[in-house]
């Protein structure tokens, strides 16, 4: 593409972004904060705020809470690798969507908030820029390519999940591998596949491993169609092959420490069936495609099903001209691709036969919802929504596109009049489509006796549908004012201050993922991939071994037995509303009143001491050593020990322990390590109640110790008489070694580059 054109194309991608989020320019934020301030602790302000969209609730108890650790620990110089907030703690770098290694945080310095909206308008322009970019490519005209880049860039999926901030960021980079695989086959020069390894990191590092595997190979099909399509040897495809894993090897600091965490969590690198099964499609989604709210819309409050990825709504004007390539464009060869991958995505997404994919149980691909897969559905009928205005405005077969759109319209007014969606949810489709429709008559009739009939009809297309996108977008993002975002209260700060020393945790306060936001640490998590090991203690404690677990949640139940759970989790504070007995709301139980004591108040909520929690961290005498994962867990569920005193060992140890007395002491604390001084008169072992995950180190007096598993799933290690210094630290072989292979992959990515710069310098010279 010529430097002129593309930088109009650059412009005009940008301002149509800028368009659709205009609201930030005002100062205002790209997240749902009336939910937050309305809905959860400590601040309830149900009375006085107007609620719009209930379904992004996700986007402020998890996605920006992790946002927001990325951006504050990067500030501060801490690579973010464990959150001890959440679940008793656990990984968090690997964690994926916090996005630690994202370009995009380069943004950070212009602080957290334009931060965020930055990141947020950059997946608009760029899925717009890049689908522009590759159907340019493929020598479409502007406005052709135009088409398509709006119908995948404001599609509903993509507005659906903008303000996560992760799975959007994963599709954008999708034109762009298929831009850069093509130009490699034509010219076979390697810097474009040197590009595309840096660009299938960056997908990587986007967050959201199952959506980067479905690009991936939607990339490598395009490879291979490309090759044989341009009657190239099979061999001009293997550089692309090795860029994807290149471009793995780069990201390999990301990458392994995520698997590592899949295979430790409850789902697993599988996935459980019922979690990938539920989320495929019903033919009946397909009524989607002609208008996204057919069966109802979150704000509205009249939604009954899934929206987000059920929903492949790419706006009913492009859907016509997508059918119109498949049925009359079939004779071009990427109409033949894009046909071929749009149909076996959208049968690789319905029940039943998209059950196939977890009967082969491929990793990652099977580890959350089926579902998703519609996502290259969508992206294909957006690109063949740019052939099929190209077609249709080079067919001069008059009768033929007269009769393709009374067809079209047709079948859309029979869906509309009989498919059940009240009139309310489709109107804005009807109107659209029923402009279109005149439009299109009258330049199919006409269009050579109206000057400039050709420029009024694509213009008004184009427009059409913006104006179509952007209203769906509109009606379902929130835009809202700073001031809401995590007000730092009293009560917050009192627990913060109250747990700088004890590290005790809190129960009450509110979601479990703003904690994290917050800096105050509880015992629940909103995690999906929360470790299974911490899942199965808690199921011990609550008296559930054998449960079915939540899919991508763990919270705790209140009944009598809950107490006996916060007292062996350390939950120091419980915060009630103001006036509520939390003996009677939380377990039912009035005897337990005597265990607690009022330490706040304020005007909306109450804090309580609980009394008999056992402290975080200590010094243990009484040690039960080899004690297997069963018998640990049998314990704990039967309540058999008083782990007020002792102390359960997984590992055999060769120590003999006496009653003994000492002292322990926080010294400081970040994300990923802990420092604690001891004193005690017989040797001992310090007990610190947080996740044993892989990854944890432990020193004693500067001399590297084992960390041994204590009660099932926390930490301990061993300590002698006298005065000690320990030292906890997480750093996981996953990231060492991804950390290295990453570099490696950096260092032969560039050094690459430069030897073939000179040898073409060379033969320049020659």
């Amino acid at each position: 593409m010529k430097r002129t054109p593309a930088i109009i194309g650059i412009v005009v991608c940008a301002i149509l972004a800028s368009i659709f989020i205009y609201p930030i320019f005002s100062g205002l934020i790209l997240l749902p904060l009336d939910l937050l301030v309305s809905n959860s602790g400590p601040w309830h302000y149900a009375s006085t705020i107007l609620l719009k969209n209930s379904y992004m609730v996700d986007s402020i108890i998890q996605m920006f809470p992790w946002k927001h650790l990325t951006f504050t620990s990067l500030t501060s110089g801490i690579v973010p690798l464990w959150n001890p907030y959440q679940f008793m703690g656990l990984p968090f770098m690997a964690s994926m969507k916090p996005l630690v290694f994202y370009p995009a945080n380069v943004f950070f310095v212009f602080g957290e908030l334009r931060a965020w909206n930055t990141l947020l308008w950059l997946q608009l322009f760029l899925s717009l820029w890049f689908t522009y970019l590759f159907v340019r490519s493929l020598r479409f005209g502007a406005v052709f390519s135009l088409l398509a880049a709006i119908a995948f860039a404001f599609s509903s999926l993509m507005m659906s999940v903008l303000e996560f901030g992760s799975e959007g960021h994963v599709l954008l980079w999708l034109p762009i591998f298929l831009y850069l695989a093509k130009q490699y086959i034509a010219t076979v020069k390697p810097g474009w596949v040197v590009g595309m390894a840096f660009t299938i990191a960056f997908a990587i590092f986007a967050g959201h491993l199952q959506y980067a595997a479905y690009v991936l190979l939607y990339l490598a099909a395009f490879a291979v169609f490309e090759t044989l399509k341009e009657k190239k040897p099979f061999r001009t495809v293997l550089p692309i092959f090795l860029a994807i894993g290149v471009g793995s090897a780069i990201a390999a600091v990301q990458l392994l420490p995520g698997i590592e965490m899949f295979q430790h969590s409850y789902r697993g690198l599988v996935g459980n069936y019922g979690i990938f099964a539920n989320g495929l499609l019903k033919p009946y989604h397909l009524l989607r495609l002609l208008s996204p709210d057919w069966f109802g819309n979150p704000v509205s409050l009249d939604l009954y099903g899934g929206y987000i990825e059920s929903s492949g709504y790419f706006g009913i004007i492009p859907l016509f001209f997508a059918l119109y390539a498949v049925i009359y464009g079939r004779k071009n060869f990427y109409v033949r691709f894009f046909s071929a991958a749009a149909a076996v995505a959208l049968l690789l997404s319905f029940n039943g036969i998209g059950q196939v994919l977890y009967i082969l149980r491929i990793p990652i691909i099977t580890s959350g919802s089926g579902g998703r897969i519609f996502s290259m559905f969508l992206f294909s009928g957006a690109v063949l929504s740019g052939f099929g205005l190209q077609a249709f405005m080079r067919d001069g077969q008059e009768q033929r596109k007269l009769r393709f759109l009374l067809y079209f319209l047709g079948f859309a007014a029979v869906c509309f009049g009989v498919g059940g969606a009240t009139l309310g949810n489709i109107k804005i489709q009807i109107a659209a489509l029923a402009g279109f429709g005149v439009g299109a008559f009258l330049y199919i009739r006409y269009g050579k006796k109206i000057p400039f009939a050709y420029i009024l009809f694509v213009g008004a297309v184009l427009v059409l549908t913006f104006g179509d996108l952007f209203r769906m977008g509109y009606r379902f993002l929130t835009f809202s004012n700073e001031k809401f975002l995590y007000p730092d209260v009293a009560v917050t700060r009192f627990i913060r201050n109250a747990a700088a020393a004890s590290l005790g945790r809190e129960y009450g306060l509110t979601e479990p993922e703003i904690n994290t936001a917050l800096g105050v640490y509880s015992t629940e998590t909103y995690n999906p991939l929360f470790p299974l090991r911490t899942a199965r203690l808690l199921q011990a404690l609550e008296n559930k071994s054998g449960a079915p677990l939540a899919d991508n949640k763990y919270y705790l139940t209140r009944n009598p037995r809950m107490k006996s759970v916060l007292d062996f989790l350390g939950v120091y504070f419980i915060v009630v509303p103001k006036g509520v007995n939390p003996a009677i709301t939380l377990w039912n139980n009035s005897q337990y009143e005597k265990d607690l004591t009022k330490i706040y108040e304020d005007e909306g909520n109450d804090v309580y001491q609980l009394l008999t929690a056992i402290p975080r961290f200590g010094l243990y005498w009484d040690i039960r050593d080899g004690v297997s994962d069963e018998e640990s867990l049998q314990a704990i569920e039967n309540q058999s020990v008083n782990f007020k005193n002792t102390l359960l060992i997984q590992e055999q140890l060769s120590e003999t322990f006496v009653p003994g007395t000492g002292s322990a002491d926080l010294v400081s604390s970040d994300l990923n390590n802990l420092s604690f001084r001891v004193q005690t008169d017989r040797p001992a072992v310090f007990y610190l109640s947080d996740g044993n995950f892989p990854g944890w180190h432990a020193s004693v007096n500067g001399k590297e110790t084992p960390v041994l598993h204590a009660n099932y799933n926390f930490r301990g290690v061993l300590v002698p008489a006298g005065r000690s210094d320990i030292e906890f630290w997480y750093l996981p072989k996953s990231v060492i070694v991804g950390g290295i292979v990453s570099i490696l992959g950096i260092v032969v990515t560039v050094g690459f580059v430069i030897v073939d710069n000179i040898i073409q310098s060379r033969k320049k010279g020659e």
